[in-house]
């Protein structure tokens, strides 16, 4: 005969769970003007697919800058990376 195990919720609740995935960064970040009205627009995808992220104003202005400054850097990062592998592809492995 098999027991009833009892599990409580501490139990449960202090068990490993993997971390909520972080939400990818938007493809691009552009200022469109809609009705002569300038708005920020995260695009999603290639497609074009894009969210309104509210009327043109400094919050935004700043993010539109941080979000292109940053992907600025990463791109710089990315240019450079492979002169650097490539520059490893003349050692030997034994």
């Amino acid at each position: 005969m098999l027991g009833r195990w009892s599990i409580s919720n501490s139990a449960i609740s202090s068990g490993w769970r993997p971390s909520k995935p972080s939400t990818p960064p938007p493809y691009d970040l552009r200022r469109k003007l809609v009705d002569r009205r300038a708005e920020l627009y995260a695009i999603n995808d290639r497609g074009g697919n894009a969210k309104s992220l509210g009327p043109w104003s400094h919050e935004n202005e700043a993010r539109f800058a941080d979000y292109h400054k940053r992907k600025t850097t990463a791109k710089v990062r990315q240019d450079a990376s492979p002169v650097a592998l490539h520059e490893t592809d003349d050692f030997d492995v034994a």
